[in-house]
């Protein structure tokens, strides 16, 4: 059955309502959350997205061509303990659950916030090593920030596939795999 062009634009207009409305809740909610002590934050769980078609999005503004560039060996995912993630990063990427609004964007943590209490799944965050004993957070600070705010324990992390090697000279990494196709 064939379907007509007023049929395919109604159903367009409908999915680009839906995107404004989407947008708007996860706006009020990031408000409404925005400098709330965590312990009075809305029950929300964290889902991280494997998805190779996403990784880009572990890294704030770069191109799809200059991340493919620089990545081209491959992307590996493990799990990290968090104590340990914290032990070992560089001192500008480390921060407090104490210190949870006051350093970083609160509006970037309050977005991630809000996406994850609206049921979206984001990528981890990117480390590569900074020196023989820390690593650096290449995207997702923010992210990495909320779910140690949340308690977690484990999390997982991308890592270019060339340093592997040396980043398990610093960091301990559980369940490496490859991204989901």
């Amino acid at each position: 059955m064939e379907i007509s062009i007023e049929e395919e634009l109604a159903r367009m207009a409908a999915e680009v309502q839906k995107t404004v409305q989407d947008q708007a809740d996860e706006t009020e909610i990031s408000l409404s959350v925005r400098n709330k002590p965590i312990e009075d934050w809305p029950e929300f769980q964290i889902k991280w997205d494997e998805s190779i078609e996403n990784l880009i999005r572990s890294h704030d503004g770069i191109s799809q061509e200059n991340f493919e560039s620089k990545y081209s060996s491959g992307i590996l995912i493990a799990n990290v303990n968090m104590e340990e993630f914290d032990q070992k990063l560089f001192y500008n990427d480390f921060q407090t659950v104490s210190e949870f609004w006051d350093v970083g964007s609160p509006s970037k943590k309050s977005d991630a916030i809000a996406y994850w209490m609206l049921g979206g799944a984001m990528t981890p965050c990117f480390i590569k090593v900074h020196d023989t004993n820390t690593i650096k957070i290449v995207g997702g600070m923010h992210r990495s920030s909320v779910a140690r705010a949340k308690g977690q324990t484990t999390i997982p992390v991308l890592f270019s596939q060339v340093e592997q090697s040396e980043l398990e000279k610093v960091i301990c990494l559980t369940k490496i795999r490859n991204p989901k196709i």
